[in-house]
């Protein structure tokens, strides 16, 4: 029986870490709203509602610097 047998399709994470996940060109903290939204952030809401797994989708701000911080989540989650 899987216990949370649902998938979310689309959502995005980030972190308030700028420094370790520099914005793209044209983004400041402030486009960042709200501040974090973590992946632990991201599983507190998830799970309670059934949701086991998650389709990341890289945050507009991060373009043009990779998909560092999204794989860095997926291959500590894997």
């Amino acid at each position: 029986m899987v216990l949370e047998p649902y998938i979310d399709a689309h959502c995005h994470v980030w972190t308030p870490d700028v420094a370790h996940y520099p914005l793209g060109q044209g983004f400041t903290v402030n486009d960042m709203r709200p501040p974090s939204f973590t992946a632990e952030e991201l599983l507190a809401l998830c799970r309670p509602s059934g949701v086991g797994r998650v389709n990341l989708i890289q945050m507009s701000f991060y373009v043009g610097q990779g998909v560092s911080g999204k794989m860095d989540y997926e291959i500590a989650n894997s």
